[in-house]
């Protein structure tokens, strides 16, 4: 088992899991756990009626809260009810803990009851409803190095300065930037919610800071414990996955973010990928890259979805605007569907969109939408030819993938590979044949007809990887 010290600091990729974990407990699912642990309400209408909520609310919480990041589960699905899986009583026990040291008498709460209901998002605030882990990277931060009689029982503070450097050097493992004031934002408001205080740039736990502190530390713990590889169903340490990870952006770094799977909100534990085509198109007088997507959903749950989430990497920083999807119902001739955008900062090197259906998807329905994006300058960034796709965010798997590419140039050395992950082997090959064609004779690349596009397409059944890419080489 593995136990922190009082001077050690948790590895990166488990607090951040850590802190993904907490910001889902939130004043709906954390009585939704309650009641399914007690056997009270273990399904989404039974949670509903008994917290007073609508039953699409409850679902969207459950679509974030079903898997957890970094493959850890809280919640499971046994016929059309839901169970807790052990790490979930584990981590509701740490919560419940929590809540009753803060003054909160769970068998008195009335679940119905909007007093109580605010009682307990007074307690939890600001752990839940953050969409970063940067919080949590604050809070581990604090604790660490202060407290009101904290982990070291004195009263030393910290400096904010130290703090920004902290969180700075944690950011920068993940390859990412924060601001001072971005962090001043977070400190701001753990002030307001009573959780630290803050005084000639000096940082104190609160009991209500320190408790939520403990609950970070307790967490990580069952992290640290037990991270599993649910892509391969074998346990694997955060250290090997961090290293293939870190070998892949030493590489293309694209890759690299299009493989995590860290963001409850772009998991899907709705749908079933029935099919899954990419065909990429190269514009390499403009430096262009450009994408023509068809994907088949299937409703796997046992209530309407609304949407899916779809996250795009590059090599260079643009927006929204930038990638310009366009979504539309079976093909460029149907419907056009609304896109969101749920990019925390824009310009970025992930664009997270939200695909909106024209009415919600019935269980066991399916729906065929067609997409088309794009990212100006991605092929002047390019340290090595290759193009990737990553499935790691299909909870309920993919039933066959199509992927190639269509380009100016010819293709020599083309291979297409799937993910390993092994620390000397991330990659092995295939054995499969691609389906050459002209992309004038495919009615479905119309946009692009007359320009001398020619390509390739591999098929695969089944796909039971994280990822695949090809690789080739150009000749001009």
């Amino acid at each position: 088992m593995v136990s922190r010290s009082l001077h050690q600091n948790w590895p990166t990729p488990v607090l951040t899991t850590a802190g993904e974990i907490l910001r889902t407990i939130t004043p709906t699912t954390f009585p939704a756990l309650v009641l399914i642990e007690s056997d009270t309400a273990t399904t989404q209408t039974e949670i509903a009626n008994t917290i007073n909520r609508h039953q699409s609310t409850v679902s969207s919480h459950f679509q974030s809260l079903a898997l957890e990041t970094a493959d850890i589960s809280l919640i499971k699905r046994e016929n059309r009810s839901y169970v807790l899986t052990d790490t979930g009583n584990e981590i509701l026990d740490y919560v419940i803990t929590t809540l009753q040291n803060l003054g909160i008498k769970l068998d008195a709460v009335e679940w119905g009851s909007t007093s109580d209901k605010e009682q307990i998002e007074a307690c939890l605030a600001p752990l839940y409803g953050s969409r970063s882990v940067e919080p949590f990277f604050v809070l581990d931060s604090v604790s660490t190095r202060s407290g009101p009689g904290g982990r070291r029982r004195d009263l030393r503070s910290a400096k904010v300065e130290t703090v920004n450097r902290d969180v700075e050097n944690r950011l920068h493992k993940m390859e990412k930037t924060t601001s001072s004031y971005q962090i001043r934002q977070i400190i701001d408001r753990f002030v307001e919610h009573d959780t630290l205080t803050c005084d000639d740039d000096r940082l104190i736990l609160t009991e209500k800071g320190q408790q939520h502190a403990d609950l970070l530390n307790h967490v990580a713990e069952v992290v640290a414990n037990q991270v599993v590889t649910e892509q391969s169903g074998e346990y694997a340490s955060t250290d090997s996955i961090d290293e293939a990870v870190l070998q892949l952006r030493r590489d293309r770094i694209a890759t690299a973010w299009s493989l995590e799977n860290d963001d409850p909100q772009l998991v899907d534990n709705s749908h079933f990928y029935r099919h899954v085509k990419r065909i990429d198109f190269l514009d390499r007088p403009a430096d262009e890259w450009n994408s023509f997507r068809w994907i088949t959903v299937e409703n796997a749950g046992t209530e309407p979805t609304n949407s899916i989430t779809h996250k795009e990497s590059g090599e260079n920083k643009i927006t929204f605007e930038d990638i310009d999807p366009l979504v539309f119902v079976d093909g460029r001739d149907g419907q056009r569907l609304e896109v969101n955008d749920l990019t925390e900062q824009q310009p970025a090197f992930e664009q997270k969109l939200e695909f909106l259906f024209p009415q919600p998807l019935p269980p066991g329905d399916s729906l065929t939408l067609y997409y088309r994006l794009t990212w100006p300058n991605e092929l002047a960034h390019y340290a090595t030819y290759n193009q990737s796709i990553s499935l790691t965010r299909y909870n309920h798997g993919v039933g066959e993938l199509q992927f190639g590419i269509v380009d100016k140039a010819n293709h020599v050395g083309v291979e297409c590979q799937q993910f390993l992950g092994e620390e000397d082997d991330l990659w092995g090959s295939i054995s499969s044949t691609p389906d050459y064609f002209a992309a004038d004779e495919r009615p479905a690349l119309e946009p692009i007809h007359g320009e001398g596009y020619q390509g390739y397409l591999y098929t695969i059944p089944s796909p039971d990887y994280p990822a695949y890419r090809i690789c080739y080489t150009p000749v001009e």
